[in-house]
C-alpha cells in the first residue's frame, strides 16, 4: 500500500517486518542459556556500528542493517541492530524466570490498574499498532492544513 501511495519512500522493511524477523530469529534462542542470548544480542546490536558497506545500499539488502546510505522509507527497522534488542530482552526474561522474580513482580503489580492496562494492551498490540496510524493521521493531516494557512 505504501508503494502505491508513497512510491519514493514506501515501506520495504518496517516495524512489522522487523517483529516477524525478530520472532523467527528469537525462536533459535529459546533453548539457549541467558548468557548466550545476551552475547548474541550485544553482537547483533553492535555490528552495524563497527561495519557498514555500500554493497548494502540497495533496498534489496539495506534491510539487513549494514547500509552506508539507507534508501528512503517511511518506516525502516533493519535486522541489525534491532534484533539484538530482542535477544537481550530474551536474556533478561530468562534471568527473571530462573530467579522466580517474574512471579514476585507479577504478584505485586497484578492488582494495580496500570499493570492491568499494560497487560490488556500487550495482548492487543498488533490491533493497537494498526489502529493508531489512521487515528494519528486523522489528527495530524487537518492540523498540518491549519498550520499552512
Amino acid at each position: 500500500m505504501t508503494w502505491y501511495v508513497l512510491p519514493g519512500t514506501f515501506i520495504y522493511f518496517g516495524i512489522l517486518h522487523a517483529i516477524a524477523a525478530a520472532t523467527l530469529i528469537g525462536t533459535l534462542f529459546l533453548r539457549a542459556p541467558a548468557w548466550t542470548c545476551l552475547l548474541a544480542g550485544i553482537t547483533v546490536f553492535s555490528m552495524p556500528m563497527l561495519w557498514r558497506s555500500a554493497i548494502f545500499d540497495t533496498r534489496w539488502l539495506a534491510w539487513i542493517g549494514f547500509a552506508q546510505q539507507v534508501p528512503p522509507s517511511n518506516d525502516f527497522v533493519p535486522i541489525f541492530p534491532w534484533v539484538g534488542l530482542t535477544l537481550m530482552g530474551m536474556a533478561v526474561a530468562k534471568w527473571l524466570l530462573s530467579a522466580s522474580l517474574d512471579a514476585t513482580y507479577a504478584n505485586v503489580l497484578a492488582a494495580r490498574t496500570p499493570a492491568r492496562l499494560l497487560v490488556w494492551m500487550g495482548r492487543r498490540s498488533l490491533a493497537i499498532y494498526l489502529l493508531h496510524q489512521p487515528i494519528l493521521l486523522a489528527i495530524i493531516v487537518p492540523l498540518s492544513w491549519l498550520a499552512q494557512r
